[in-house]
């Protein structure tokens, strides 16, 4: 149980966090585009969503036999799994700087990143973030919670990044076609 307490202090302490690291009035502004496609309207969903899952891990695990480890000390893997995608995510963001916004739009003067993680992946911050979801259903040691808060945020940001990939090639064209073969969406190798 208190490696679901420390899920939620570092989910609580990210989110806090996030604001800090946006540069400019541009990358604060809320107001999403066309390109966005509900996108960032579906992310605040699942993060409600996975938020509320993630608390009744409290009483699911009081009530029922669901724990994915036998041995309490393995869902604390799961808070190591979100303090590296918390790292992965504040690089990623402090890397992009005033072009890491909170809906999806070009902004004048953007150009395609490919420095830093960068250079290998196309969306480290979505990885980031991912692996701070997953890692907090490891720590709820609880199978369905863990199901339900991975395929949610799997889905809701694969469907993000596809968003954001049409975007990016609307706005940049053979640039971003160029960059998008020689480097991974998310995993090196696999994905």
């Amino acid at each position: 149980m208190i490696s679901l307490i420390i899920a939620f202090l570092i989910i609580i302490f990210f989110y806090s966090f996030e604001s800090f690291l946006r540069y400019g009035d541009e990358a604060k502004n809320r107001e999403a585009g066309q390109a966005d496609k509900k996108s960032t309207i579906y992310l605040s969903r699942v993060f409600s969503i996975n938020l509320l899952v993630l608390l009744s891990g409290f009483l699911l695990n009081q009530f029922t036999k669901l724990e994915i480890f036998d041995n309490h000390i393995y869902p604390y893997l799961g808070n190591l799994i979100m303090i590296i995608g918390l790292i992965t995510r504040i690089t990623a963001t402090r890397t992009l700087k005033q072009y890491y916004t909170r809906t999806l739009k070009i902004q004048s003067n953007q150009k395609v990143i490919d420095f830093g993680l960068y250079k290998y992946l196309r969306h480290p911050g979505y990885l980031g973030l991912i692996m701070i979801w997953i890692g907090a259903s490891i720590a709820s040691n609880n199978w369905l919670i863990f199901v339900f808060v991975a395929l949610t945020s799997i889905i809701v940001y694969h469907y993000r990044m596809e968003s954001e990939e049409q975007m990016l090639i609307s706005a940049f064209g053979e640039s971003y076609i160029n960059y998008k073969k020689r480097t991974w969406r998310l995993v090196p190798w696999l994905y």
